[in-house]
């Protein structure tokens, strides 16, 4: 029974080491800036009313400052709650607000009067580098506002 017991001991402790060093040796996810074109995108279609609201499925933080020539977005991937249409949110040369780092289990929602009506040829994000934008995707550059109870 001795011999049992000091040999589960062993082999617990051994998968437990070998655990650790595989997870340690996991590679990151290593993020790229991009730039993004808008060619091939199409606006996004926003609700009737003064605002559309947004479940978040992802933030893409990109706290660059924007120089001339160079503009600089956070992306937010989100669905719109209503429709369930997929849509890229670009939040252009701001930092991201403190309420999307916390949690995106909430909702939010996009203000249709700060929708920016011209938008840029291209905008550089912080993606993944496998991150692509589906061609006809639906974008928005707007920023995000948290609704509070």
């Amino acid at each position: 029974m001795k011999d049992l017991k000091r040999n589960t001991f062993r082999s617990l402790f051994l998968i437990i080491i070998l655990f650790q060093f595989s997870c340690s040796d996991a590679p990151g996810i290593e993020f790229k800036k991009k730039n993004i074109h808008f060619g091939g995108l199409h606006r996004a279609v926003l609700d009737s009313g003064d605002y559309t609201g947004i479940h978040i499925l992802q933030a893409y933080i990109n706290e660059d400052s924007c120089s001339l020539g160079k503009l600089n977005a956070n992306l937010y991937l989100a669905e719109n709650i209503r429709t369930g249409d997929t849509l890229y949110i670009f939040d252009l040369c701001s930092k991201a607000p403190e309420f999307i780092k916390e949690d995106l289990q909430e909702n939010f929602v996009i203000m249709h009067e700060k929708v920016k009506k011209d938008i840029p040829d291209s905008v550089c994000i912080l993606v993944p580098q496998s991150f692509r934008i589906p061609l006809r995707s639906r974008f928005v550059f707007s920023v995000v506002t948290r609704l509070l109870d």
